[in-house]
């Protein structure tokens, strides 16, 4: 039973292992280190590993593209998480400035109110004194007439 694992390394040595290498101790470490090394040697964008794959090595012009575009892709994506999160604070805080709103608002009415019904209740004393004047113009009007009423007598 023969398991193949080709790696990036030139190594022939490091790039089979066959079944019976497998559980020998020397050579599990040897393939341990070849492995950190493997991992190392992946960390390359998808795009650029498309590239290589198909046997042509990549140009600065398209590495510098390819850079261009995962970086424009990240930026995509972090102002997708950041509008999506404005999605939910902004009905969040116009609730809460439109309730601020209707506080304030009932404050103010409120004061107004109060500023308004004395005014209201001057308006309504001046208009009891100008009743209280006119009565007492038909009294003295009344009284006149007696008076007159007597002395003509």
């Amino acid at each position: 039973m023969s398991d193949t694992r080709n790696v990036k390394n030139s190594d022939p040595e490091a790039t089979e292992k066959t079944g019976s290498d497998f559980f020998d101790k020397g050579k599990d470490e040897t393939s341990k280190t070849t492995k950190k090394t493997d991992l190392d040697s992946n960390i390359i964008n998808e795009t650029e590993e498309e590239i290589t794959e198909q046997g042509t090595n990549p140009t600065p012009f398209e590495l510098s593209r390819i850079r261009y575009y995962n970086s424009e892709k990240k930026k995509n994506e972090a102002k997708s998480a950041v509008l999506g999160v404005l999605k939910y604070l902004i009905p969040i805080f116009a609730t809460l400035i439109i309730g601020l709103l209707a506080v304030f608002g009932g404050v103010w009415a409120y004061k107004l109110n109060n500023i308004a019904e004395p005014i209201g209740g001057l308006k309504v004393e001046v208009q009891y004194i100008k009743e209280s004047i006119t009565e007492l113009k038909s009294d003295i009007k009344n009284l006149q007439e007696k008076v007159n009423s007597q002395s003509t007598k």
